[in-house]
């Protein structure tokens, strides 16, 4: 029964302080992937969560080497529009995750290291191609998201309740 609580604990210890691999070259390096996720999605600013494609054999290469497979990207100044499941080729500057150092808080890295993230870049320069189709609901965040606010605040107070009871 210690054995196998031993084997549980070293398997938890290993994934929650994984770190990001420090061999990498201390410049910028360009990767192909996909948009997964838009946490922040500004005219000037937008954060989301970019996977690896694995469709080339340089990027099969790049991801052997000890690169992660998922992002959290920060991209400044956005030439356009961004979109879920956007192909992305981009020449990112790759940071490790950062720890929190009060006790008691939240432990924003953990969350991050439990998504499989484990490395956060912020974008030098880059392009992105649209997907072919757009969904429903990234059509209708869109236009959402392009609302004044406190026209988005009347529909949040007053309409959502209404067509939920």
């Amino acid at each position: 029964m210690s054995f196998g609580f031993l084997w549980s604990l070293l398997l938890v210890h290993s994934v929650f302080n994984a770190d990001l691999n420090t061999d990498w070259p201390k410049t910028d390096l360009t990767l192909n992937g996909v948009i997964q996720q838009l946490q922040v999605n500004t005219p000037a600013y937008s954060r989301f969560i970019f996977v690896l494609s694995k469709d080339s054999d340089d990027d099969k290469a790049k991801i052997q080497r000890g690169l992660p497979s998922k992002l959290l990207v920060s991209w400044y100044n956005l030439p356009d529009e961004l979109l879920l499941e956007s192909q992305c080729q981009l020449q990112l500057h790759l940071r490790q995750l950062w720890r929190l150092a009060n006790p008691g808080s939240s432990d924003y890295q953990r969350f991050l290291f439990s998504q499989g993230i484990i490395a956060r870049a912020s974008v030098r320069k880059g392009s992105c191609q649209r997907p072919n189709s757009i969904g429903l609901r990234q059509t209708l965040l869109q236009k959402f998201s392009r609302l004044p606010y406190s026209l988005m605040l009347k529909i949040t107070v007053i309409i959502f309740p209404m067509l939920l009871s």
